[in-house]
C-alpha cells in the first residue's frame, strides 16, 4: 500500500464515523470559501452553514454551540434554518443568523491580511441575543475539533492567556478570556468533546494530547441574558500561525478592535468593486456582486481557480470565462496580470491538451484590450496571439493528429492514452478538437472562430498584415459551420451554450440553428410543459440562457435565470455546483482533510459563477459590432419603477444609466461614444450623453 494512502484523512474520518456514529459530526452538506485574493490554497478558509469553519485545508474545525439544559449544535440543524448573506453586498463578510430555542445567534467571519507580508487572519464575531420573554442563563460554547469544514489532526490542545494553542502553536485568539476551557483526547478519554457536552458535563482537563490527532477543546462563556440583551465575543484565527517556515509572521495584537478592522476591510473591498446596481431585484444585484467576489477570492497569485482545493490550477477553459468576468467586473489590473501569465501556458486543463483553449485564449486577450484600450498590452501579447491563430489554421487543415504535452492532469485521467491530443485530422474542414474527452465539433469550432476573428480585429488595430489572413480563415470556418449546421448543429449539449455568445458565429436567420435551439429547449429544459434544470453541469444551462437572451427569447432565458437566482448550493450566497462528487480533483487536497467527506458535488464552481455574472451584466449592457445595447435582458415588470446602474465596465469605458418609469426613458452615460445605442425594450426611449 502506498505511503500516500496513510495521508488520506478523509479515509480516517469515514472510519471514525463508522466506529462512533453517535458523535456530533461535521455537516458536509455545502460550503463556500473566504480568502484574501491571490492567496495560495493553504489560506482559503472553508465555511459551512452556521459559520462553522476551518481556517485553511487540514487545519481544525470551529463551531458555536449553546447549552441551556440541552446542547444545541449547528451541525444538527437543518439547512433551511440558517439565513446566510454577505453583510454588505460588495464585501465578503459572511453573516449567519439562526435560532436556538429563545436565543438568536448571529456570527460574522471574514478573511483579511497582507500578501506582501504573507500573514493572514480570519476575524470571527459571535453575537447571542435573548429573544425570549424572560431572563435566561446560557453557556456559549466555542468548540475546536480535529474535524469540521476542512479539519486536520489535532495532536495536542491547550488554552493560554490570549489564545488556544493547537499542535503547539497559537492559533485561535480571543478578546474575552473564557470562563473555563476544557479538552478531550480520544486516546486518553475514549471520547470527543461533543459527547461530554451532550451529557450536560464539561471536560475535566484543560489540555489534551493524542498521537493519532483526535483531540478537541471548548471555550465556555457562561452568561445570563435579560430579554432583548446580547453578548458579543470576538476572535481571530491566525492562519498557519507558528509555522516554522513562516518565521516572519507577526501574531495578532490582542485585544483587537473588531469594528475598526471591519471598517478597514469594508473600505478595501468597496474600493475594488466599483460598480453600483440599484435595481428592482435584490437577487439580481446580489448574484452579480457575490459571484464576482467569489471569483476574486478564489484567485491564487495572478491565476483564477474554478474552485479551491478541487482545482488547484488554472483550468483554462473555465479560467478564460473567470478572467473575462473579473475584467468586465472592473478588476482590470488582475485580469491583465492573468492574461500575461497565460502567455506562458498552453492547453492548461486537467484533461490535458484541449483544443478549445486556443480560441478562448485569444478571446480573453481581445476582451481585455477592448475594455482597457491598452495598446502596450496588445503589443506585448500580439506574437502569442498570432501563434495561437496559426495553430487554429493548422488544425482546420491537418490530416494528422496535433499533439502537445501537458503536465497537470487530474488523478482520475492521468494515464488516459488521449490526454496529449489537441486535435485529430480535420472532419469536413472543421477542427476535430478534443474537449472533455471527446470531439464536440461545434463547441471547439465556435471558439476557434471567435479566436480567429478576434485576432483579425486586433491585427487591424496594429496594422499587421496577418490580420487579413486571420479574417480569411475565420470567414472560411464560419462558412463551413453554417453549411454543415443542418446536419451537425445541436448534436452536442455544448452547442447552444456558445453559438451566439460569446463566439457570434451563428446566424439568427438560419432555420436549422433556430430549430436546433427550439428542439433543444423542449428536449432538455422544458419537457412535457415542465421546466427542468441541469443537475450537474450548471454552466451549460446558464450559457444556454445567455444565448437565448441574444436570440430574443427573453422569457425562456429568464425561466433559467430565475432558477439560478432563487436556488443556490449554499442558500443565500448565489453559489452553484458542478458534478456529483469531488470530480476532477487534481491534487487530492480534499482527501487530505477531515471534512467534505460526503463529497456530494463540487461547489462553488467558478465557471458557473463567471457565466452567471456575465449573463447578468449582459442583461443590463452588452456590446455588439460597435453598438451598446441597453436592457436586453431586463424583465418587463422592472419598467414600472425607477432604477439605475453606475460604472459598469465596457468597451466604451464606464457605462452608467438611469431609467425613469414616468418618462419610459433611459438616460445613458458613456466614456467613449458607441456607433449606436439601442434597446430592444418596446416603447422605451434613450437619451445618450458623454461622461463629463
Amino acid at each position: 500500500m502506498s505511503w500516500y494512502v496513510n495521508q488520506m484523512e478523509q479515509i480516517k474520518l469515514t472510519d471514525m464515523k463508522n466506529r462512533y456514529p453517535g458523535w456530533i459530526w461535521n455537516r458536509s452538506d455545502t460550503h463556500t470559501f473566504l480568502a484574501v485574493p491571490g492567496t495560495h490554497e493553504a489560506y482559503k478558509t472553508v465555511v459551512e452553514p452556521g459559520n462553522t469553519f476551518s481556517p485553511g485545508p487540514a487545519t481544525y474545525g470551529v463551531s458555536v454551540w449553546l447549552y441551556d439544559e440541552k446542547l444545541h449544535t449547528v451541525e444538527e440543524m437543518k439547512l433551511e434554518e440558517f439565513k446566510t448573506s454577505f453583510k454588505y453586498c460588495k464585501v465578503p463578510i459572511l453573516v449567519s443568523k439562526y435560532r436556538m430555542q429563545d436565543f438568536e445567534i448571529q456570527s460574522e467571519i471574514f478573511a483579511d491580511g497582507s500578501i506582501e507580508d504573507y500573514n493572514f487572519m480570519d476575524y470571527f464575531r459571535v453575537r447571542v441575543t435573548n429573544k425570549g420573554d424572560v431572563s435566561r442563563k446560557v453557556h456559549i460554547y466555542v468548540v475546536l475539533r480535529s474535524f469540521g469544514a476542512s479539519g486536520g489532526p489535532i495532536r495536542d490542545i491547550k488554552c493560554g492567556d490570549q489564545a488556544v494553542l493547537i499542535n503547539g502553536n497559537k492559533q485561535f485568539y480571543f478578546n474575552t478570556v473564557p470562563d473555563r476551557f476544557g479538552a478531550v483526547s480520544l486516546e486518553e478519554d475514549l471520547t470527543d468533546v461533543g459527547e461530554v457536552l451532550k451529557q450536560g458535563a464539561f471536560p475535566e482537563k484543560s489540555s489534551a494530547a493524542d498521537k493519532t490527532g483526535w483531540c478537541s477543546g471548548v471555550l465556555d462563556y457562561a452568561v445570563e441574558l435579560e430579554t432583548g440583551k446580547s453578548a458579543v465575543y470576538d476572535f481571530v484565527c491566525h492562519l498557519h500561525g507558528g509555522h516554522p517556515n513562516l518565521y516572519w509572521q507577526t501574531e495578532p495584537a490582542i485585544p483587537f478592535n473588531y469594528d475598526l478592522v471591519e471598517k478597514e476591510f469594508i473600505n478595501k473591498w468597496e474600493s475594488m468593486i466599483t460598480f453600483d446596481l440599484n435595481l428592482p431585484s435584490g437577487d439580481f444585484s446580489n448574484a452579480a456582486y457575490y459571484n464576482l467576489i467569489h471569483l476574486y477570492m478564489f484567485t491564487v497569485a495572478n491565476a483564477p481557480r474554478t474552485t479551491p482545493y478541487t482545482y488547484p490550477m488554472c483550468w483554462f477553459r473555465d479560467g478564460s470565462y473567470q478572467i473575462v468576468a473579473m475584467d468586465k467586473g472592473g478588476l482590470h489590473d488582475f485580469a491583465e496580470k492573468a492574461c500575461l501569465l497565460a502567455q506562458k501556458k498552453d492547453f492548461t486543463t486537467g484533461f490535458g491538451s484541449e483544443a478549445d483553449t486556443i480560441g478562448e485564449y485569444i478571446w480573453m486577450m481581445d476582451t481585455h484590450f477592448q475594455l482597457t484600450q491598452n495598446y502596450e498590452f496588445l503589443k506585448t501579447v500580439w506574437d502569442s496571439i498570432c501563434e495561437k491563430a496559426e495553430l487554429l489554421i493548422e488544425a482546420m487543415q491537418t490530416r494528422k493528429p496535433i499533439i502537445s504535452y501537458s503536465e497537470m492532469i487530474t488523478h482520475e485521467h492521468s494515464i488516459r492514452p488521449d490526454v496529449q491530443v489537441v486535435a485529430g485530422p480535420n472532419i469536413d474542414g472543421l477542427i476535430a478538437g478534443r474537449m472533455d474527452h471527446h470531439y464536440p465539433l461545434y463547441f471547439v469550432n465556435a471558439f476557434a472562430y471567435a479566436g480567429l476573428s478576434s485576432a483579425a480585429r486586433m491585427g487591424h488595430i496594429l496594422n499587421d498584415e496577418r490580420a487579413a489572413r486571420f479574417q480569411e480563415y475565420a470567414d472560411i470556418l464560419r462558412s463551413r459551420m453554417l453549411e454543415q449546421a443542418d446536419e451537425k448543429f445541436c448534436s452536442n449539449e455544448r452547442d447552444t451554450f456558445c453559438a451566439f455568445w460569446p463566439t457570434y458565429w451563428a446566424d439568427k436567420n438560419k432555420e436549422s440553428i433556430l430549430k436546433g435551439y427550439e428542439d433543444y429547449w423542449y428536449s432538455k429544459w422544458n419537457i412535457d410543459g415542465k421546466q427542468v434544470h441541469e443537475p450537474l453541469w450548471t454552466y451549460f444551462e446558464v450559457g444556454d440562457a445567455h444565448n437565448r437572451m441574444i436570440l430574443g427569447q427573453k422569457k425562456r432565458g429568464w425561466a433559467i435565470l430565475e432558477h439560478y437566482l432563487k436556488n443556490h448550493t449554499f442558500p443565500g450566497l448565489y453559489t452553484h455546483n458542478e458534478g456529483d462528487r469531488d470530480e476532477n480533483s487534481v491534487l487530492l487536497i480534499w482527501e487530505k482533510c477531515r471534512g467534505w467527506d460526503k463529497n456530494t458535488t463540487t461547489t462553488p464552481t467558478g465557471w458557473t459563477a463567471a457565466e452567471l455574472f456575465l449573463l447578468l451584466r449582459d442583461c443590463l449592457i452588452r456590446e455588439e459590432n460597435g453598438q451598446l445595447i441597453i436592457g436586453e435582458g431586463i424583465p418587463d415588470e422592472w419598467l414600472k419603477e425607477d432604477f439605475s446602474v453606475r460604472n459598469l465596465s465596457s468597451s466604451f469605458g464606464a457605462v452608467s444609466f438611469h431609467y425613469s418609469a414616468a418618462e419610459k426613458m433611459f438616460t445613458v452615460t458613456t466614456e467613449h461614444a458607441p456607433d449606436n445605442i439601442r434597446t430592444p425594450l418596446e416603447q422605451i426611449k434613450i437619451i445618450s450623453q458623454r461622461e463629463g
